[in-house]
C-alpha cells in the first residue's frame, strides 16, 4: 500500500521483484545484495520495468505520469506541515526526485541500515524535489521529466537538467556524514521564525535571548554535533547543554526541525501539560540536561566531559552560557576544574549579547576584559561575531583540533533581538513577547525580509499582508535600559 492524493492510501502495481511475503520483513529499503530480491527481480530493478505496471494506476486515477513518487504510510507520517503540500498531487511514475536518485539500490548496498540511510541521507533532496516539483510543474516540464526518464533509463547517464543539477549541488554543499540536510543558515531563520510563533501563543518571554543565540544553535546542529535523532539516547553521540535555559525555545525548534519530535508540537511551548516548558526540560529527546537556574550548566558540563575522559569516550561536549551568567560564582569555581583536569573536550559558548536581565552587562556587573579572564583561568579563547556563521564554523572546528590539551571558549559577540531591528539591542525583549497587533505582524515581516529562499513558514507563508503598523505611542527604539529609567537620583544613592 503507498499513500497517494491528499493521503488518501491505495494498492500500488508493481512487478514482483522480491520472493513472496518478504518486503518489510527485515528492511524497506534495499541494496543490490538483499537476499529477498529474486534473480529477476534485480534485472527488473535496474531497468525500471518494475514500475510499468503502475500504468494501471494511473488509467484507475490514482496516479499520473508525473509527480511526486508515492510513499509508505509511516514516511508520509513523518511530513512536516511545509512538506504536506507534497500531497495535493497525484503520485507519479517518475519525478525528478527519481530521476536524481536513479541508482540509489548501490548506495543501500554499502550502508549498514538502509532505512536509516534512507531517512538521512536520500529522504531530505528527495523531498526538495518533491517540493520543488509541486510549486513548478505545467504541461511542458512533465513533458520535459517524461523524455528525461526514458534517456536516463536508455543510457543510465549521470546528467541532469541544469534545474535540478543546481539544487542538488547547492544541496550537497552542506552534506552531514554523507547525508544531505538544511544549511546553518536555513536553520536559523527556523529557529527565529519558530521562536516568534511560540512565544507569541503561549506568551511567554525571551525572545530576544533566543533571537541572539540562534546562528550559534544552528550551526551546532548542522555542521558540528554528532548526533542521530532516530536514536536520541545514542552512547556516541556529543552532549549540548543550553545553560541559558530561558531561551529553550531556541534549542527546541532546532530538535523539532531535526526530527527529535513532531514540529507541531511547538505549538504547545509553555501550555499545561507540554513538554515544551519555558526552561529547558530533559523530558524532551535530545536534551541531555534541564536549566533555567543560571550558572549550573557549564558545572554539569563539565562533569560530562570529565566522565568521558574517565571512560575513555570519544564524545564532546558543548556548553552555551549567557554573559549575564557570567557573574555566578559556580561558573568561574567549573572554570578552574575544567583546566585543572585538562578538558579538551569541552566546548563552551557565551552569548555575548553584552545585556542581562534590566540592563546591559556593564551596567550591572562588569565583565570586561571577558577574554583575558577566561584565559587567565587557563583556557584557550576565541573571540568572533556570533551572528557569522562562517566565523562560528571556524571557531569550532579549531575547537575539535584539542588544542594544547585545554578547554575551549568561545565568546561569541552577537546582538540581542538579532534578525528584527526594533527587538535589537533593546532589553524590553529580554522579558516581552511579540503581541497581537503590530508588534507579531512586524516581526514576522522583518524575518521575511531575510528570508532565505526556498525555506517554508508553516505559520505566515508569504508574510502578513496588510499589516498592523506601529503608531507615533508605540513603545519602538527607546532605551528601556534601568540606567535610562531610573530617576536620577536613585542612581546616585547607588
Amino acid at each position: 500500500m503507498r499513500i497517494g492524493k491528499e493521503g488518501k492510501p491505495f494498492r500500488i502495481y508493481k512487478f514482483r521483484s522480491m520472493y513472496p511475503d518478504s518486503e518489510g520483513k527485515g528492511k524497506w529499503n534495499v541494496g543490490d545484495k538483499d537476499d529477498r530480491i529474486t534473480r529477476v527481480g534485480h534485472f527488473l530493478r535496474k531497468s525500471k520495468l518494475d514500475e510499468l505496471p503502475q500504468l494501471i494506476n494511473v488509467f484507475k486515477g490514482e496516479m499520473s505520469f508525473v509527480g511526486p513518487r508515492p510513499e509508505l504510510k509511516h514516511y508520509v507520517d513523518m511530513y512536516t506541515d511545509s512538506e504536506k503540500p507534497i500531497l495535493d498531487l497525484k503520485p507519479g511514475i517518475t519525478d525528478w526526485a527519481s530521476i536524481t536518485n536513479f541508482e540509489q539500490f548501490k548506495f543501500f548496498t554499502d550502508a549498514t541500515d538502509p532505512d536509516m540511510y534512507y531517512l538521512k541521507c536520500v529522504r531530505p533532496l528527495k523531498l526538495r524535489l518533491q517540493l520543488y516539483y509541486r510549486y513548478n510543474h505545467n504541461f511542458v516540464t512533465d513533458m520535459y521529466c517524461i523524455m528525461f526518464t526514458i534517456y536516463k533509463v536508455i543510457f543510465h547517464s549521470q546528467k541532469l537538467p541544469k534545474k535540478i543539477q543546481k539544487i542538488v549541488d547547492e544541496y550537497k554543499k552542506y552534506a552531514k556524514r554523507g547525508c544531505l540536510i538544511m544549511t546553518s543558515e536555513e536553520l536559523a531563520w527556523k529557529i527565529r521564525r519558530h521562536g516568534v510563533e511560540m512565544t507569541h501563543l503561549s506568551g511567554g518571554g525571551h525572545i530576544g535571548s533566543i533571537l541572539s543565540v540562534a546562528d550559534i544553535i544552528a550551526v551546532l546542529y548542522i555542521d558540528i554535533l554528532k548526533y542521530d535523532s532516530n536514536i536520541p539516547n545514542w552512547d556516541e553521540r556529543d552532549r549540548i547543554i543550553l545553560s541559558k535555559g530561558h531561551a529553550g525555545a531556541s534549542i527546541y525548534a532546532a530538535l523539532a526541525e531535526n526530527h527529535f519530535f513532531p514540529i507541531d508540537e511547538l505549538k504547545t511551548h509553555y501550555a499545561n501539560g507540554s513538554r515544551l516548558s519555558g526552561h529547558v526540560s530533559h523530558y524532551l529527546p535530545g536534551i541531555d540536561f534541564s536549566t533555567g537556574s543560571l550558572g549550573h550548566g557549564l558545572s554539569a558540563g563539565i562533569g560530562m566531559a570529565y566522565a568521558a575522559k574517565k571512560d575513555d569516550k570519544e564524545h564532546r561536549v558543548f556548553v552555551i552560557m549567557g554573559d549575564g551568567e557570567c557573574d555566578e560564582g559556580s561558573v568561574w569555581e567549573a572554570a578552574l576544574f575544567a583546566n585543572h583536569f585538562h578538558l579538551d573536550n569541552l566546548i563552551s559558548v557565551i552569548d555575548y549579547n553584552h545585556m542581562q536581565s534590566l540592563d546591559f552587562c556593564e551596567n550591572t556587573l562588569k565583565l570586561e576584559n571577558l577574554a583575558n579572564k577566561w584565559e587567565a583561568f587557563g583556557w584557550n579563547v576565541i573571540s568572533i561575531n556570533g551572528n557569522n556563521h562562517n566565523e562560528l564554523k571556524r571557531a569550532f572546528k579549531f575547537a575539535q583540533t584539542k588544542y594544547s590539551h585545554k578547554p575551549t571558549m568561545i565568546i561569541a559577540h552577537t546582538i540581542k533581538g538579532y534578525g528584527i531591528p526594533f527587538m535589537e539591542n533593546d532589553i524590553l525583549w529580554h522579558y516581552r513577547f511579540p503581541h497581537d497587533g503590530w508588534e507579531y505582524d512586524c516581526a514576522v515581516n522583518e524575518l521575511h525580509k531575510n528570508k532565505p529562499q526556498g525555506v517554508y513558514d508553516p505559520y505566515t507563508p508569504n508574510g502578513i499582508e496588510n499589516p498592523i503598523l506601529p503608531d507615533k505611542n508605540a513603545d519602538i527604539y527607546r532605551d528601556h535600559t534601568v540606567t535610562a529609567t531610573w530617576h536620577p537620583t536613585k542612581t546616585n544613592r547607588i
